[in-house]
């Protein structure tokens, strides 16, 4: 019914004498993780005793990393990472590609529409450029330049800087040199949430197909 919420409370109530509890709780964790609980999913490993936490360990680690890596924790995200053998046909893949998110977004994770705001304030579309949109880049780079060349252009012509020409033309320059920031601020801000959306789901995928192949 796709309802995490709900079905990690009924997994949550699954008895730790049951046969079943191991299976109970990696779903239940899985769930928190779908439902965007990052933190509260990681408290539940604790509930694990300590044989059944040697048992599963490889798994579990897996499930481990890949919460740290929801919650961009990427210090604790390494520390796991280094136990991994990539010795078990079950893991191995997901493992792999966990380290591969890992790189991914910590290059997007140090990205900041701050900065794009001040590169696009410098120059005009510079902002974009950082941001990774290479035509956007360019098309404010050359509206911007094309309206303060007209600027320029009516003051020298003019000799006048209240002419209708002049006020005409900056208050578009303004306009689109004003613009170009914020877009430039918003640009960067939606390819992190976009990129991070993307990333989160593969790291959940990489998280749910192990426990699957485990407790299948």
């Amino acid at each position: 019914m796709k309802r995490p919420d709900t079905a990690a409370v009924v997994l949550s109530k699954v008895s730790a004498s049951s046969n079943l509890f191991s299976k109970a709780k990696s779903f239940e964790i899985l769930n928190l993780l779908y439902a965007k609980k990052e933190s509260l999913a990681l408290s539940k490993f604790d509930d694990f005793c300590a044989d059944t936490a040697l048992v599963y360990r490889p798994v579990l680690n897996t499930m481990k990393a890949g919460n740290y890596l929801l919650l961009r924790k990427f210090e604790k995200f390494d520390s796991l990472c280094n136990t991994f053998r990539y010795d078990d046909f079950r893991l191995t893949n997901e493992q792999v590609r966990l380290k591969e998110l890992s790189l991914r977004a910590k290059k997007d994770y140090k990205k900041s529409p701050i900065k794009a705001a001040l590169l696009s304030s410098v120059v005009p579309g510079l902002g974009k450029f950082y941001a990774g949109k290479k035509g956007a880049a360019i098309a404010s780079f050359a509206t911007t330049t094309a309206l303060g060349l007209m600027v320029v252009e009516s003051y020298y012509r003019t000799k006048n800087i209240k002419s209708p020409q002049v006020i005409t033309f900056g208050t578009l320059f303004t306009f689109f040199y004003v613009g170009n920031i914020f877009g430039s601020y918003f640009s960067v801000q939606q390819q992190i949430k976009s990129t991070n959306g993307k990333i989160n789901n593969e790291i959940l995928a990489s998280i749910h197909v192990p426990i699957i192949r485990f407790f299948k």
